[in-house]
């Protein structure tokens, strides 16, 4: 399964962009600007059904126009099928396949999951907890959608939780019959998303462990846990437990909403000793665990998105990450570049099939 076409309508700066891809490595070059980033992007869109790199759909849609449009064409073999996604300034966002709507996000993405890394997603490592569940979540969403509804109704019913918290403050008046509730709901919600999350940790761990050893040739273990306080009490007793400091804090201080992915490097933590090439090499390994993951829930390669990887990682780094990418554990590439020759010279050597694309500036 690959991306044979894709176009792009009054998408970022991106007027009206075709393209024929082909199954292997698919490489953009040209100035920065030009709109490299923005192509995948828009296979990022088509996709997951959303930007990587902007949260609201309101900044992909060209200055002076009132919509976007991203359509392509996925070959399966067999078949074919035709993803589009309408994008307006105000309103919801129009998903389709075969031409047919699709209501929810929830129910569009998974056909087709990407992974995406940039020069920015050391994030990952170097930020806070959001940043890892996030991760996490993305990972297991895109192939479990009973994990992706389970994650929406808890997001909510958290959220209606911490509001009732700051009105029994604001109203000095506790409504706990209310809360018990919104607790009743939550707390099966809770075991269901903490149980699958330590599971994919589980299973990453095996992928972590060979592409970080791909990437770096060395004598160090990588590896990830889940640090969560459903390790020790189930979802009621955390939530029971932690009620008096809820009440006073306004808002909820325990639960899923709180864990972490802890990653570390020969039993240190990346975050607070890893270099920065240990940083960027454990970023690259967790994005491509992911991809592994992901790939053996579905069954066929999702979509890989390498943006500028090549002028933030070394020589001998990059070297190893192409050999890796192109051996068949992977499906379609996606890679940008500003130098066209850097590309085919890093690419000379691989066998997969290529295609070229020169982005020049609007």
């Amino acid at each position: 399964m690959y991306i044979q076409k894709l176009r792009l309508t009054q998408f970022k700066n991106h007027e009206k962009s075709d393209f024929e891809f082909c199954p292997g490595i698919n490489c953009f070059h040209g100035k920065n600007g030009a709109g490299k980033t923005n192509v995948l992007d828009g296979l990022h869109y088509l996709c997951n059904g959303k930007s990587y790199f902007t949260r609201t759909d309101l900044n992909s849609i060209q200055f002076d126009t009132n919509f976007s449009l991203i359509e392509g064409v996925v070959d399966s073999g067999d078949s074919s099928t035709t993803l589009s996604i309408g994008l307006q300034p105000v309103g919801k966002k129009g998903l389709k396949r075969n031409g047919a709507a699709i209501q929810r996000l929830s129910d569009y993405v998974g056909y087709l999951p990407a992974v995406m890394i940039t020069p920015g997603d050391i994030s990952l490592l170097t930020g806070n907890s959001d940043e890892r569940r996030k991760y996490i979540d993305k990972a297991i969403g895109y192939t479990n959608h009973d994990f992706l509804v389970a994650l929406l109704k808890h997001n909510k019913l958290l959220e209606s939780r911490n509001e009732l918290l700051k009105q029994f403050y604001i109203n000095q008046h506790r409504d706990m019959l209310t809360l018990e509730a919104i607790d009743a709901q939550l707390i099966p919600l809770m075991n269901q998303i903490h149980t699958t999350r330590k599971t994919f940790v589980e299973e990453l761990q095996e992928p972590l462990f060979n592409v970080y050893s791909s990437l770096v040739l060395e004598e160090e273990t990588l590896s990830a846990s889940l640090e969560s306080s459903l390790h020790e009490y189930d979802a009621e007793t955390c939530l029971k437990m932690s009620l008096n400091q809820d009440l006073m804090a306004q808002r909820t201080t325990a639960g899923i909403h709180k864990s972490d992915l802890k990653v570390v490097l020969n039993d240190v933590s990346v975050k607070k000793f890893g270099s920065q090439g240990q940083i960027k090499s454990a970023t690259i390994a967790l994005k491509l665990a992911a991809y592994a993951y992901m790939k053996s829930k579905i069954k066929y390669d999702p979509v890989l998105l390498l943006d500028d990887v090549f002028e933030k990682i070394d020589d001998s780094r990059s070297g190893r990450l192409l050999n890796l990418i192109s051996s068949s554990a992977y499906g379609q590439i996606f890679i940008t570049d500003t130098s066209a020759e850097r590309m085919k010279s890093k690419l000379k050597e691989v066998t997969s099939e290529k295609k070229f694309f020169n982005i020049e500036s609007p």
